[in-house]
């Protein structure tokens, strides 16, 4: 019965040594869970944070897009616009054909001119008018 006694006694020593083993595994295993939940917070913490950001990023690129579209509408309508615009080289060439007009009309502005006072000349100096008619037409 001693035997048995020591031997359980023994046997209850080992158990003991090993509840203390096991209670720390188990004080090992809580901090590790604590650190677990601890982290599992952070990332549902940056998960909101980043689920917030995303949000704002595509509300973002909504507005962006928008502007894009009436950016690219805009284009057309001033590519619309320079289409219907006269060229340059159309303008020039016709203030080139005013220039020759104008210096045309000043030449022919002087001799009506000269035809003018000829003609109030030759009514003047007591002249036939139907005679002065015909040099006028003649000239």
């Amino acid at each position: 019965a001693e035997a048995r006694c020591a031997a359980l006694e023994s046997e209850l020593v080992e158990l003991g040594v090993q509840s203390c083993g096991v209670e720390e595994r188990i004080g090992q295993v809580r901090l590790e869970l604590t650190a677990a939940q601890s982290a599992l917070c952070e990332l549902l913490a940056r998960e909101s944070a980043l689920e917030a950001e995303l949000e704002r990023e595509l509300l973002e690129r909504e507005v962006l897009e928008e502007q894009l579209r009436e950016a690219k509408a805009s284009c057309v309508a001033a590519e619309g616009r320079l289409r219907e615009m006269v060229d340059v080289d159309d303008i020039q060439a016709r203030e080139e054909e005013m220039r020759n007009l104008k210096q045309s009309l000043a030449g022919t502005e002087s001799e009506a001119r000269q035809l003018r006072l000829a003609l109030a000349e030759a009514l003047s100096s007591g002249a036939d008018l139907p005679n002065t008619l015909n040099e006028l037409a003649i000239l």
